[in-house]
């Protein structure tokens, strides 16, 4: 046998090009210019609107919970730390990094508690 008899063909010259598969580089560039994204208009924010926020803020998170049988719970150093800050910063003197994890965990369990039951039954 000769060498030549194992050597692979040609399969390019021999298979069909599906032409429309193969897109020239002009229609590429229209296609991609005409996804373009709208600008995105930035809205002021008013100080009276940054208030009502914060209320809001503050009557959900940064009101002192009552804490029955407390357990500890572990969070990092970090987050703890901006935690502290937050609560520092915009929270009463009564408040604590514990009061508002607390009071994140009952609203976090309150918004899911429907599809807790829900995904429980998956």
């Amino acid at each position: 046998m000769a060498l030549q008899d194992f050597t692979p063909k040609n399969r390019i010259a021999d298979s069909v090009i599906d032409e429309e598969a193969v897109a020239e580089p002009q229609s590429i560039m229209e296609f991609s210019t005409a996804i373009e994204e709208p600008p995105t208009i930035q809205r002021r924010v008013s100080s009276k609107q940054r208030k009502l926020s914060l209320e809001e803020y503050r009557n959900a998170y940064l009101k002192v919970p009552v804490i029955i049988d407390c357990k500890p719970v572990f969070v990092s150093c970090a987050v703890r730390d901006r935690l502290e800050d937050y609560v520092r910063k915009l929270g009463g003197r009564q408040m604590s990094v514990s009061g508002l994890l607390e009071n994140i965990a009952r609203q976090h369990l309150d918004t899911y508690d429907a599809d807790f039951e829900q995904w429980r039954k998956l």
